[in-house]
């Protein structure tokens, strides 16, 4: 059976909305002995599993189960009964049919591949952030051959290197795995390779099949440019689960990055759906993860951030530790005054300056004006993008989403503001006369 974790997208797949059918006690009791059975005979403990099949076929006296009169019903309760043994244990039903239980049988590998397509394998989100931060957004794990290249090279491969090349000038790297629902540990190994300069063991997995374990590295055969000293932050949340817990833990335990926000869900066991008659489906864990580090893994517990905040607080404490770091190493001869006033404004967000009477600084200067709106202030140029003003200090402010620029306001002697500097990071500025009282 392959290696790979509960992934967000393939039980997307799987989970249709179905019309219920009814459900005899002897049909539902037949269903738990053979769920039972499938446990038994492949969840990757093998003395843990005995106790859990032993529990699944007690269920046929669990009153919250009696009540059960459909398949969808009861596959949502078996999970949730399954849960707390091991994270991964999920369990579906749909409607079956003529076509599907061929489909099972042969798997449509054109429309699998044409779904991972629509969905990018995964890939949500690449941007270069204000401060020269580079950072990915995804929400799955895409599997992949690692052995194939050239002209062989899997579209996954491809659209995540096409991502990793997109950052490869940015002086630090976020990962934002806080919607990311797992995977296969293929992409991890590809993801990873470019932030270590030489061949790194990143995971083992245990395997019930043939008592075997498999060892994952990074990839030798990845061309793209190697960014092994670049800060690397990763962001989690209680979303996060399983492959995308595996990249947090496995940059965390080598000590590569920071991971930032809060504790992640907690399944470590990779496996897959194993078919369960009628419709059901039952994802079993047939392996465990075994970290070279630490020699255990995050089952049950998740990994824990390096610096713990609310998941929705975590892109901006991300940003202001990675411009932190890009300021702490600066290279000689290069101007960092972007990065300084990226930082300054990030932190000005989270932590304001003493509140200042907004109104005296609206008004017109020469072609250019400054309207205060809904408690904001806002600079205006004829058709381009309104700029919302950030308080910075008395008379400063930096611009929302170009922090690169400064609004530095001037006072005449009896403290009328008549003046506006606009001064960019690359050392330009423009000077605006005020042209109404």
């Amino acid at each position: 059976m392959k290696t790979r974790f509960l992934c967000a997208s393939a039980l997307s797949v799987m989970v249709l909305i179905a019309p219920a059918l009814a459900l005899t006690a002897q049909q539902r009791d037949a269903k738990l002995d053979h769920i039972a059975d499938l446990i038994r005979d492949h969840y990757v403990y093998k003395d843990k599993a005995l106790k859990i099949a032993d529990s699944v076929r007690a269920l046929k006296a669990d009153p919250s189960i009696i009540a059960i009169t459909d398949e969808g019903q009861l596959a949502t309760l078996l999970s949730e009964k399954l849960t707390p043994y091991d994270r991964h244990f999920h369990v579906t039903w749909r409607a079956p049919s003529p076509s599907q239980q061929q489909a099972a049988a042969a798997p449509d590998l054109a429309a699998e591949e044409a779904f991972m397509r629509q969905v990018n394998y995964g890939f949500d989100e690449v941007k270069r952030l204000p401060g020269n931060i580079g950072y990915l957004r995804f929400s799955f794990f895409a599997d992949f051959d690692t052995a194939l290249t050239g002209k062989k090279t899997p579209e996954a491969r491809k659209t995540a290197e096409a991502a990793l090349a997109f950052m490869a000038n940015c002086d630090a790297v976020i990962f934002d795995l806080r919607q990311n629902g797992g995977g296969s540990p293929a992409m991890i190994d590809l993801l990873l390779s470019p932030f270590f300069k030489d061949k790194v063991l990143l995971n083992r997995f245990y395997q019930r099949e043939g008592d075997r374990t498999e060892e994952f590295y990074t990839l030798t055969n990845y061309t793209g440019p190697k960014r092994s000293d670049v800060p690397l932050f990763v962001l989690i949340s209680g979303r996060t689960a399983s492959a995308a817990e595996e990249f947090a833990y496995d940059v965390q335990t080598q000590k590569r990055g920071t991971l930032i926000g809060d504790v992640t869900y907690g399944g470590a066991n990779p496996g897959d759906f194993v078919d369960a008659g009628d419709g059901f489906a039952i994802f079993i864990s047939t392996g465990a993860a075994i970290n070279p580090i630490t020699g255990t893994n995050w089952e049950a517990v998740g990994v824990k951030p390096d610096i713990a905040v609310p998941q929705d607080q975590a892109m901006s404490r991300a940003n202001i530790e990675a411009l932190k770091a890009i300021l702490a190493k600066p290279a000689a001869g290069r101007d960092y005054t972007a990065q300084r006033w990226a930082l300054e404004q990030e932190e000005a967000l989270l932590h304001p300056p003493k509140p200042q009477a907004l109104e005296p600084f609206a008004g017109q200067y020469m072609a250019r004006s400054v309207e205060l709106k809904d408690g904001a202030l806002y600079f205006v140029r004829d058709r381009a993008p309104q700029v919302k003003l950030v308080p910075l200090g008395p008379d400063l402010f930096g611009g929302e989403g170009v922090p690169d620029r400064r609004f530095q306001f001037a006072r005449d002697a009896q403290g009328k503001v008549e003046r506006l500097t606009v001064r960019d990071a690359s050392g330009g500025s423009t000077v605006f006369t005020r042209t109404t009282p």
